[in-house]
């Protein structure tokens, strides 16, 4: 009744000065498809008079064709469904190792298949402690053969890192007496090169004629 409530000033809000039992008429007494009737008509073998027209003429089909004609719709939805949001994972076998996953987005940790449970695309799984769990097919992936990424820390074989000597070497030393030191390239001098002058930038000026009536006459 609360939920009720909750709808109806919902709808109120959104729509002010309107009622929802209007709206959900109109949606009962709307057909599902072409061939089947509307939910209403289903319900109460009959017809219900709403604010929408229709053409739809008041025949009412039996049953058992009803009926059939939603399984039918069921079957077709169900088949669009499973082509794209379902797929089969390859079934375990029991001894088989696998990384569990304990709760839903947790952590992988290694895992041994003991056998299938009796619940559907379920398996009993031991963990390397003995405890067992029932886990769903899709908590569990596949692991033939373990790889470096799977394979704990603490199960690598210790590393012994062994460094060896430099080599020896047995040529004799020589004497920094004896070193003559590398011949230097003679040192060259070439002659400054004047910078040029600037030319200072001056503005183009154009020639001024006086007009003759400020020339004084001779």
């Amino acid at each position: 009744m609360q939920h009720t409530k909750l709808n109806q000033s919902s709808a109120t809000a959104a729509f002010p000065n309107t009622d929802i039992n209007i709206a959900l008429l109109a949606f009962r007494s709307t057909p599902i498809d072409h061939t089947l009737p509307s939910p209403a008509e289903l319900l109460y073998s009959r017809k219900i008079k709403a604010n929408l027209p229709s053409v739809i003429p008041n025949t009412l089909s039996k049953k058992k064709e009803v009926r059939k004609q939603l399984e039918k719709r069921q079957q077709q939805q169900k088949m669009y469904h499973d082509r794209t949001a379902t797929r089969s994972l390859p079934p375990l076998s029991k001894g088989q190792p696998v990384m569990m996953q304990k709760e839903e987005g947790g952590k992988w940790t290694p895992a041994t298949v003991i056998q299938p449970s009796n619940e559907p695309r379920s398996y009993v799984v031991q963990s390397p402690n003995g405890a067992t769990y029932r886990r769903n097919r899709r908590h569990l992936m596949n692991l033939q053969k373990p790889t470096e990424r799977h394979v704990r820390f603490y199960d690598k074989p210790e590393i012994i890192e062994t460094r060896t000597p430099p080599p020896i070497s047995t040529t004799p030393e020589q004497n920094d007496d004896h070193i003559q030191p590398a011949a230097k390239p003679p040192y060259t001098t070439q002659p400054a090169v004047e910078a040029p002058t600037p030319i200072p930038h001056q503005r183009p000026q154009r020639s001024i004629k006086k007009p003759e009536r400020l020339i004084e006459s001779i």
